[in-house]
């Protein structure tokens, strides 16, 4: 691995390992196993032989637990694990220590709700997710993430 800026580390600052892209800090990458032309969001914790397939895209702060096998695109903020990978809840131990406040953090968990839980499709909680984001701004990660995700999303 190779930094690609000699300064110090800042968000936005990337590393290229056989055409993916990371933020250089503070990605933890334990024994990361990968296809290229992956997207992984800033301040993303991969656990130890977490695998994301090609073009696959991984949202930030999410966290990929133990050889998660991601087949599918991971919003923000999630935590999955399994093979293949399945959303287990918000990564809210992650958020609290990236130091995001406790109401926003309860805001993704509504958010969560309203995208795994409603029973909505998708684009119904997409619009669900949209109209809470006009006064919840984190909540916005959720609709810009969706409106990119090529690879569906995990479900």
């Amino acid at each position: 691995m190779r930094r690609t800026e000699d300064a110090d580390p800042v968000v936005g600052t990337h590393l290229e390992i056989r055409g993916l892209r990371v933020p250089v800090d503070p990605v933890h990458l334990v024994s990361f196993v990968h296809r290229c032309h992956a997207e992984i969001g800033d301040w993303v914790i991969m656990a130890g032989y977490a695998g994301v397939h090609q073009f696959g895209k991984v949202g930030a702060h999410a966290f990929l637990g133990n050889n998660a096998a991601v087949t599918r695109d991971v919003p923000p903020y999630l935590l999955v694990s399994g093979m293949p990978a399945e959303p287990k809840g918000v990564n809210s131990e992650g958020l609290r220590r990236r130091g995001f406040t406790p109401e926003q953090i309860v805001n993704i968990k509504n958010a969560y709700r309203v995208l795994y839980r409603s029973g909505l499709k998708l684009a119904e909680a997409t619009q669900r997710l949209a109209e809470l984001a006009e006064t919840q701004p984190e909540v916005g990660a959720f609709v810009d993430f969706l409106g990119r995700a090529t690879r569906s999303i995990v479900r």
